[in-house]
C-alpha cells in the first residue's frame, strides 16, 4: 500500500497543503515547529481514525478556525482511493472512502497498514502499564477485526459495573444486573487476553532475531495475563476468570471499582533478562522500540499479505549513519516517511526530499 498525495485545509499550523509523494523514502526536512510531525499525524488519523498522539478531534484544527479537511489518495496494486476526514467545531467527525460517507470506522480496517515511530514511545517502557496495553491494543486493532470493538464493549462494561459498584444505579435488580455485566466482563476478557497471548507470541518469534541481529541483545516481551494457562480449554479459563471477579467482589464493594479483569493486565520488556524498564538505557529503550516495529513490520507482511506504510519521526536524530543505513535496508521495500531537522546523507535511488 502507497500514499500517493495529501491534501490539507486548517489542520493543525496548515492553512492549506499539497504534497506528492513518491513510492519508498519520502524525507520531510525542516526547523522544528514547522509541521512535519503534522503531516505524518495526518496520514495516521486518516487510515486509523486515530491520532498517534492520543490527540482529540478539537486539536487537530487550525487556530481561529471553524472546520479542518484531510485528503489522503492511497493506491493498492492498481486501484487508488481518496479517504477523506472532516470536523467542525461541536461536530462530529466524518469519515469517508471516495467521498462516501462511512457508516462505521471499521471500514477503514483495510487501510490501517501503517507502523509509526515516535520519541513520545519511550514512554511505553518507562511509564504505566496502561502504556504498553494501548501499544500493544493499537496493533492488534490493525491485525484483527473486531478487536476495537471488544476493547469499546469491555470498557462499557466495566463502566456500567463500576456506576452499579457506586451505588450511582440505584436498583432493585442490583444483583441481577452485576451477576450480567460480570458474566459480559468475563466473555469479552477471555477473547481480548487470548488476542492480547497470541500477538505477543508472534511478536517473540520475530523480536529474538531481530534484536540479536541489531545490537547483540536478547529481547522478548513477557505478558502478565490475568489467564494463568492458556493451554486450558475455553470453558476452564472462563470459569477461572468468573471465580476471580468473584474473589475480589468483596474489595470491589469496598473501593468502589472493578479490581479485576484485563484493564489490570502488563506487558514487560525484557532485556538480558531484566525488565528493561528498571535496567536499560535511553539508547537500549529506543533500539527495543526500533526493533518491535520491525517484527511488528513482518507480522503485518505475513498475516495481512501487505507491506505496511512505514512513518518515523525524528528517529534518526540520536542514530549514526551505520544505524540509520541498517534501519532502511530492513524497510527497503516499504513506503517509508522520515522527519528530520537536519539533513543526513542518504545514498539511495529515489529519495523524495520535502522541505517543509
Amino acid at each position: 500500500m502507497k500514499v500517493n498525495r495529501i491534501c490539507l485545509n486548517n489542520f493543525r499550523n496548515f492553512k492549506s497543503i499539497s504534497l506528492d509523494f513518491k513510492d519508498n523514502i519520502n524525507i520531510l526536512q525542516g526547523k522544528n515547529a514547522k509541521g512535519k510531525t503534522n503531516i505524518l499525524e495526518a496520514i495516521f488519523i486518516a487510515l486509523t481514525s486515530v491520532s498517534f498522539r492520543n490527540a482529540k478531534a478539537n486539536e487537530w484544527i487550525k487556530f481561529n478556525e471553524p472546520f479542518l479537511r484531510c485528503d489522503v489518495f492511497v493506491q493498492e496494486k492498481n486501484f487508488e482511493n481518496k479517504i477523506s476526514y472532516s470536523y467542525e467545531f461541536d461536530k462530529k467527525k466524518v469519515f469517508k472512502i471516495d467521498d462516501i460517507k462511512l457508516k462505521s470506522l471499521n471500514e477503514l480496517y483495510d487501510f490501517s497498514n501503517v507502523l509509526v515511530f515516535f520519541s513520545d514511545e519511550i514512554k511505553i517502557i518507562t511509564e504505566s502499564s496502561l502504556f504498553r496495553r494501548n501499544f500493544i491494543d493499537s496493533f492488534i486493532v490493525k491485525m484483527v477485526k473486531g478487536y476495537k470493538q471488544n476493547l469499546i464493549l469491555y470498557r462499557n462494561v466495566i463502566f456500567r459495573r463500576n456506576l452499579l459498584l457506586k451505588g450511582m444505579n440505584i436498583s432493585s435488580y442490583y444483583k441481577e444486573e452485576m451477576n450480567a455485566l460480570t458474566k459480559k466482563a468475563a466473555v469479552l476478557c477471555f477473547e481480548i487476553s487470548r488476542q492480547r497471548k497470541i500477538m505477543i507470541d508472534l511478536i517473540n518469534e520475530q523480536l529474538k532475531d531481530i534484536h540479536k541481529e541489531l545490537t547483540k541483545e536478547s529481547l522478548y516481551i513477557e505478558y502478565e495475563s490475568i489467564v494463568s494457562s492458556f493451554s486450558k480449554s475455553k470453558e476452564e479459563i472462563l470459569k477461572e476468570i468468573l471465580e476471580n471477579f468473584f474473589k475480589t467482589y468483596k474489595l470491589d464493594t469496598e473501593n468502589k471499582i472493578t479490581n479485576f479483569g484485563i484493564h489490570k493486565e502488563n506487558f514487560k520488556f525484557i532485556l538480558n533478562d531484566k525488565d528493561a524498564k528498571l535496567f536499560s538505557s535511553q539508547g537500549q529503550k529506543r533500539n527495543i522500540i526500533i526493533s518491535v516495529k520491525m517484527a511488528q513490520k513482518n507480522i503485518f507482511e505475513k498475516e495481512k499479505f501487505v507491506k505496511p506504510i512505514i512513518l518515523l519521526d525524528d528517529l534518526f536524530n540520536e542514530l549514526d549513519e551505520k544505524r540509520i543505513d541498517s534501519i532502511l535496508d530492513y524497510l527497503n521495500d516499504n513506503q517509508i516517511f522520515i522527519t528530520m531537522t537536519d539533513m543526513f546523507n542518504i545514498d539511495r535511488k529515489n529519495v523524495n526530499i520535502i522541505n517543509i
